[in-house]
């Protein structure tokens, strides 16, 4: 958090947790937003889930939202494995989860089975819920994100935090050197 120069509104901003060529995590107090750009390796999984152990240390209560852009489903018997591992550690702690899927045709198709056969398996104790509206998914957030003592959100603050993990602009991006 800053505090707005001169006043003393305190200005809350989302952060680049981690980022490669594949994931983006993004987290702003107890939100965690993974953009994946691509399937993940078991690289990208162990990065999430540092990202989600150290929000839950932080905040005990925590949503969660997978924002699935473009790529190729290609989920290895481990990635799925490390998925399902993931999403019955925060049972009892996390207030929600969406898996925001992005992508149409058949890749979409094949990536919400793969999120459907994730949650079916882990069988989550928090509200989990696998979508296609960024709006949809930003107000079914919102509705939890204020339980278990924490601040109430508004959808517009939950869409900016999503829309973030989504950028196609990477904020790791090297400066363009041309004048």
């Amino acid at each position: 958090m800053r505090r707005a120069a001169g006043r003393g509104t305190i200005v809350r901003v989302a952060r680049v947790d981690y980022e490669d060529p594949v994931i983006r995590i993004v987290t702003h107090e107890n939100l965690v937003a993974a953009g994946w750009f691509d399937a993940p390796s078991m690289d990208q999984m162990r990065a999430l889930d540092r990202a989600l152990t150290s929000m839950r240390r932080r905040h005990k209560k925590l949503a969660f939202v997978n924002v699935i852009v473009e790529g190729t489903p290609r989920f290895s018997k481990e990635v799925s494995d490390e998925a399902s591992r993931q999403t019955q550690a925060g049972d009892g702690t996390d207030l929600a989860s969406v898996h925001l899927i992005l992508v149409g045709g058949l890749v979409g198709a094949a990536v919400r089975a793969f999120m459907g056969t994730v949650i079916l398996v882990s069988r989550p104790k928090s509200p989990t819920k696998v979508m296609s509206d960024p709006k949809e998914a930003a107000r079914f957030l919102a509705l939890h994100l204020g339980a278990g003592g924490h601040r109430p959100w508004s959808e517009a603050e939950v869409l900016s935090v999503i829309e973030m993990a989504r950028a196609k602009e990477r904020a790791l991006s090297p400066p363009d050197p041309s004048p």
